[in-house]
């Protein structure tokens, strides 16, 4: 599907170290300005204004290892669920650069990061392209979902 990231505005930027940076408005560090964490941070606006998805639920370069002893990669965002105060994953998103294709390799390391901690959703991304995907358990397979899943109904299976 299409996406239109392009009408929320980046956080201020500042120079550290020598180097453009902006902060990131969910864990409130600076990163460096690249294509992709231009990506990243307008994506967790969408997120939040389109899908109704809270700050607090979202946590962005996130080391699978935290989930899997010894796991290799780190995760662009996740999303947890919040419910009766605790958290857990529900949906990763992957955001690439807007000059990548989403190819089958793009699709694959996303799912490969949602298996490893059995998340039900994914999102992948150059900030104009976007699907996303839920994980059908019966067959198997993820399978494209036609509508961004609200917060709501991404809680729904938990409450």
């Amino acid at each position: 599907m299409k996406l239109n990231i392009e009408k929320y505005p980046l956080p201020q930027s500042y120079i550290r170290s020598g180097k453009e940076c902006i902060l990131d408005s969910v864990k409130h560090i600076f990163r460096p300005v690249t294509p992709e964490e231009i990506i990243r941070q307008k994506v967790l606006e969408y997120l939040d204004k389109e899908l109704n998805i809270p700050y607090e639920a979202m946590e962005t370069e996130v080391p699978l290892c935290h989930f899997v002893k010894g796991a290799k990669g780190r995760m662009d965002i996740v999303i947890y669920g919040i419910v009766n105060n605790e958290r857990f994953p529900i949906m990763v998103v992957e955001c690439k650069a807007p000059d990548i294709l989403l190819t089958d390799d793009v699709y694959d390391q996303a799912k490969n990061y949602a298996e490893i901690i059995d998340i039900p959703v994914l999102m992948v991304t150059n900030g104009s392209e976007a699907d996303f995907l839920l994980w059908n358990y019966e067959q198997k397979v993820y399978e494209t979902l036609i509508e961004p899943p609200m917060y709501s109904a991404l809680l729904n299976p938990y409450q």
